[in-house]
């Protein structure tokens, strides 16, 4: 790109040089195809890409200019099942690992709001935040929930959230059928999503049916295909597989892509509950096992897979623990390509956003320069060169983005 018509782009966007940002030379990541584009410079204005090249004369005088020679941009990256975003000291462990997206699954409305306001208001550094607010829940002593019993104590919490100013409504494993069913009503009407844990007393099926979002936790699928012959032998193992694989299993892949439902599998959630008992970890690892290749199945099936983690239980830290994912995920049978569109364009689709999940003009700078292919390697994801957030470049002599992101 001529240097004048760099400097038209960013007049254009109402920018000076000072709020621009060059990353030359880099390999861009066409996270939807799967492939490379090679040698390309990449514009940055504010807090959008403007312009996207595949040659380079100069930056304008006064803008940031990174050498991206050898080096891989992808778009930020989504953890879609976090918790205590409103710990504020986890935001800058979610950007030094390229997570510039997340959604919130449910905790201190007052705090993950706030946290969320703060952000987009340029108070905070940290990742964008969708948000649910308090769980819906049955009656049960924990904090942060509103206890709904009946069809019309369903439909009031919608009203209630909605009040509130959540993104969308997370529901718990207390819910009874008729106030989820109610509430699945009221949320429709209103146009507000649901999300969450299917209730006991009710199918995955079912809350496919009433018009969930998305539903979260392979494990329990993991749990419902094996029997206690199943942890004896890989030989049971397989052979329960392949039963609930061809009999629930496929009735449930069925009315997920129906419905549009997608699945959040948090996989290394489930891995850091496998400690204990040498009987219980022997247990859980078969449940794991069974999770991912559930999994698997489902995404052949072209049901949308979310990359998400639980972030907030314990040994599950914010940030990292979403490479973890994206690598159980390649472990269950996904490519690094297919692996990373569940934490990139499948988020974004998910969201209904067009402003993030590519690399591509228009579309909101959130950005990660990476020293390795991670359509070749998935654990290229933890070789951090830069992450820009926001149009903002956070960096480092020491070739992680970790050292450079300051309290704020």
């Amino acid at each position: 790109m001529a240097r004048h018509a760099l400097l038209v782009a960013v007049l254009a966007a109402g920018c000076t040089a000072s709020d621009v940002l060059v990353l030359s030379d880099v390999h861009v990541v066409d996270v939807e195809n799967g492939v490379l584009l090679p040698g390309r410079t990449v514009v940055v204005a504010g807090d959008r890409i403007r312009a996207i090249e595949d040659d380079f004369t100069a930056a304008p005088r006064g803008a940031q200019h990174l050498d991206g020679a050898g080096c891989y941009l992808i778009p930020g990256l989504w953890d879609m099942h976090v918790h205590d975003v409103a710990v504020k000291t986890n935001l800058p462990f979610f950007l030094a690992h390229g997570v510039t997206g997340v959604r919130d699954m449910g905790g201190d409305p007052e705090g993950v709001l706030d946290v969320r306001e703060r952000i987009e208001r340029g108070e905070l550094r940290g990742p964008t935040v969708v948000a649910a607010g308090p769980f819906v829940d049955g009656p049960k002593d924990a904090a942060h929930r509103l206890v709904v019993e009946t069809a019309e104590d369903g439909r009031r919490a919608v009203r209630e959230l909605e009040a509130l100013g959540v993104d969308f409504i997370k529901v718990h494993s207390n819910v009874s059928p008729e106030a989820y069913f109610a509430l699945a009503d009221e949320a429709r009407a209103r146009g507000i999503a649901f999300a969450g844990h299917v209730p006991r007393g009710m199918s995955w099926v079912e809350a496919a049916e009433a018009g969930a979002a998305s539903l979260e936790h392979a494990l329990t699928l993991g749990e419902q295909a094996l029997t206690r012959e199943a942890l004896e032998s890989d030989e049971a193992f397989e052979r329960r597989m392949t039963e609930y694989l061809g009999g629930r299993g496929a009735e449930l892949t069925a009315a997920l892509r129906e419905h549009g439902t997608a699945i959040c599998p948090t996989l290394v959630g489930g891995e850091a509950i496998a400690v204990g008992s040498p009987d219980f970890v022997a247990e859980r690892r078969a449940v794991n096992r069974a999770a991912k290749r559930i999994v698997a199945a489902l995404h052949d099936a072209g049901v949308t897979i979310l990359a998400g983690t639980d972030t907030g239980i314990e040994g599950v830290p914010p940030g990292e623990s979403l490479l973890d994912e994206l690598a159980l995920l390649v472990e269950a049978g996904l490519t690094p390509a297919e692996a990373l569109r569940t934490a990139t364009l499948a988020p974004a689709r998910f969201l209904g956003r067009d402003d993030v999940g590519r690399v591509s003009v228009g579309r909101r700078a959130d950005l990660v320069l990476l020293d390795a292919n991670p359509l070749e390697d998935v654990t290229s994801l933890r070789r951090i060169r830069a992450v820009v957030v926001g149009g903002e470049l956070l960096t480092s002599a020491h070739g992680t983005a970790r050292a450079a992101i300051p309290d704020r």
